[in-house]
C-alpha cells in the first residue's frame, strides 16, 4: 500500500509502527536494527507528511528508548503529547523514560531527583486520563516501591489489581510492596496468590 500510495501519512506510519513492532520482537542485535531503521524512516515520512502526528512522535519515542538514546526519545515524547496530550500511554512511557534518566546517573543528584519527580508526575498524568490503565498504575507502583514509598506504592498496585485482580505479577508486586512496609500479615495472601498463578515466581 505504502507503494501505491508512498504520500498517505496514515500508511506510512503504520508500516513504520509494524516494522517497529519487528524490531521489538528481534533478538539479533542486526535484525533488530535493520527493522528499527527501515521503521523510523516511515514513521519520519508521516511527520513530514503531516507534522502534527502524534502517534508516529510517539512511536519513534519508543524505538529510541529501545536504543537507548534517550535525549531523542525524551523529544520525541514531547512533541508527541504537544499533539496528542491525553494519550495516556505516552505519558506513562514518558514517566519509564524519566526514571531510567534518574536511574542511569544521567545529571548530577538534583537532576536525578527532578526526574523521579517528573516520572512520577507522567504517571500520575496517564492514570488521570484513564483510571483503567494498568500498565501506568503498576509503573507507578514500581516507582514508588522502587524509591521507598511503599504507602504509594501499594496504593498504586491495589489501584491496578482492581482491573486485572488475577494477574501475578501484580499480586506479587503487591505483596512484596506490603512486606516491604513491614506488613507481612497484609501481603502475604497476596504473594500466595501470585504463586499459585504462576509458581516460577521467586519465593519470599
Amino acid at each position: 500500500d505504502v507503494k501505491t500510495a508512498p504520500n498517505s501519512a496514515k500508511l506510512n506510519y503504520h508500516y513504520g509502527l509494524e516494522l517497529s513492532k519487528k524490531g521489538d520482537e528481534a533478538t539479533d542485535p542486526s535484525v533488530k536494527k535493520s527493522f528499527y531503521d527501515k521503521g523510523n524512516l516511515h514513521l519520519q515520512k508521516a511527520i513530514d507528511l503531516y507534522p502534527t502526528y502524534g502517534d508516529a512522535y510517539g512511536r519513534l519515542g519508543l524505538t529510541y528508548y529501545h536504543t537507548k538514546d534517550y535525549q531523542n526519545a525524551l523529544m520525541q515524547y514531547q512533541k508527541s503529547i504537544e499533539y496528542k496530550p491525553n494519550n495516556a500511554t505516552i505519558h506513562s512511557n514518558l514517566g519509564t523514560l524519566y526514571f531510567e534518566l534518574a536511574k542511569t546517573g544521567q545529571g548530577n543528584t538534583t537532576q536525578a531527583q527532578t526526574n523521579i519527580q517528573n516520572a512520577k508526575n507522567s504517571y500520575k498524568k496517564a492514570v488521570s486520563i484513564n483510571p483503567r490503565f494498568v500498565d501506568g498504575w503498576r509503573n507507578m507502583g514500581s516507582l514508588e516501591a522502587q524509591t521507598g514509598n511503599f504507602t504509594a506504592a501499594i496504593e498504586a498496585f491495589a489501584n491496578a489489581l482492581k482491573y486485572q485482580p488475577n494477574d501475578p505479577i501484580l499480586n506479587y508486586y503487591l505483596g512484596s510492596a506490603y512486606l516491604d512496609s513491614g506488613n507481612e500479615t497484609a501481603g502475604r495472601p497476596y504473594l500466595e496468590k501470585a504463586y499459585r498463578l504462576k509458581p516460577d515466581l521467586p519465593r519470599k
